[in-house]
């Protein structure tokens, strides 16, 4: 599903957790605003900026609703990431148990997110303590939940920020009409 979405859109789900800097302000003016607030009509996301918006948050919704995890595509995701780091020759039993232990610690991430914490972890993207020369399984497990925050929270926030660009907005000279309207009508209210 996702990967139909993607292609729809031109988004690759692995790198849907990287926003545009112009996307990312949106956000965090967003993000300050009272709930029922809009964007200034300065800042109001243009037609392509919107389907750009819409599009990355279906991508980003059906990447999440996507959580299952294969074993196969793991350990193959995870040998690959390895071989970056070995410097020796490994047994096949050794081999094996490695690929137990990184399959035991991440059994329940799905391979897009182990995907985008590999790129993360090679661009030194990672926010969670690891060591650069080993990664445990644990360090990759950590890097694979940064991935499920920051897409989670990126749903959220693209899902503020539409709502927040569909708010009502009204000009200035509309907001005076309308303060006047209502003084007139208090003020025929207060002369009865």
């Amino acid at each position: 599903m996702a990967t139909a979405i993607s292609q729809t859109v031109n988004v690759n789900p692995t790198a849907t957790i990287s926003l545009p800097e112009w996307l990312t302000q949106k956000t965090h003016l967003v993000a300050g605003m009272n709930r029922h607030q809009s964007l200034p009509e300065a800042l109001r996301l243009t037609l392509p900026q919107r389907k750009w918006v819409e599009g990355h948050l279906a991508v980003l919704e059906a990447s999440l609703g996507f959580l299952t995890p294969n074993e196969t595509s793991t350990i193959s995701e995870v040998g690959n990431f390895l071989l970056v780091y070995t410097n020796q020759n490994l047994s096949e039993e050794t081999a094996r148990a490695r690929a137990y232990a990184y399959w035991t610690a991440l059994d329940d991430m799905p391979e897009w997110v182990l995907k985008a914490a590999i790129r993360r972890w090679h661009r030194g993207d990672i926010g969670v303590d690891v060591n650069y020369s080993w990664p445990t399984p644990a360090m990759l497990r950590d890097a694979c939940k940064e991935v499920l925050q920051i897409a989670e929270g990126q749903a959220i926030a693209l899902t503020n920020l539409l709502k927040a660009d569909n708010a009502e907005t009204f000009s200035d000279d509309h907001r005076r009409e309308m303060v006047d309207r209502l003084q007139d009508l208090f003020s025929n209210i207060k002369k009865k």
